[in-house]
């Protein structure tokens, strides 16, 4: 399988590396369309906060990864421009290389890739993904769910009480 991220899905695979390495087992590939890479790598470099800069260095090192690949993205008229630059070249490289699935956790964003015919993948559903192929137990993913809050991954309280009943596999699908 191959998807396209987004800035901020990419911002949470470079933060969180059992992300990362979850979305391994998954993906053979992860487009990064270089629009996303310069939105965050270039807000890195311009940013005196300390942690902006870490997050761009963070970013940096997993982009020289064998999993992924940055693309030069055409621009796709007639995307809503309430949506940012780098959901825009996410939704236009996906269709551009006929990838159904996206990265992206933005409600506006997810709504316009479904219109689309594109399946957003929220980084939440990672790790149920992962439980219900039997390839990490529930703990384990109970605990990258906790890592994901404690890196200021919004969910909302009812969000993040679903998911955790989905992964003990108390409740349904994602």
């Amino acid at each position: 399988m191959e998807v396209v991220t987004d800035s901020a899905s990419l911002l949470f695979l470079a933060r969180v590396p059992k992300l990362k390495d979850l979305l391994g087992l998954f993906c053979t590939r992860v487009w990064v369309p270089e629009p996303v890479m310069n939105e965050v790598v270039e807000q890195a470099m311009t940013c005196k906060d300390p942690a902006v800069q870490e997050n761009g260095r963070l970013v940096e090192v997993i982009l020289k990864g064998r999993l992924f690949e940055i693309a030069m993205v055409r621009e796709l008229q007639g995307l809503p421009q309430r949506l940012g630059p780098g959901e825009r070249a996410t939704l236009a490289l996906a269709l551009d290389k006929g990838i159904e699935r996206v990265l992206m956790d933005d409600m506006g964003a997810t709504r316009v890739a479904r219109q689309m015919g594109l399946e957003p993948l929220p980084v939440s559903a990672l790790p149920i993904w992962a439980v219900r192929k039997g390839w990490r137990d529930v703990v384990e993913e109970k605990e990258l769910l906790e890592e994901l809050v404690v890196d200021q991954y919004q969910l909302s309280s009812a969000d993040y009480l679903r998911l955790m009943a989905v992964v003990e596999g108390v409740t349904g699908l994602v």
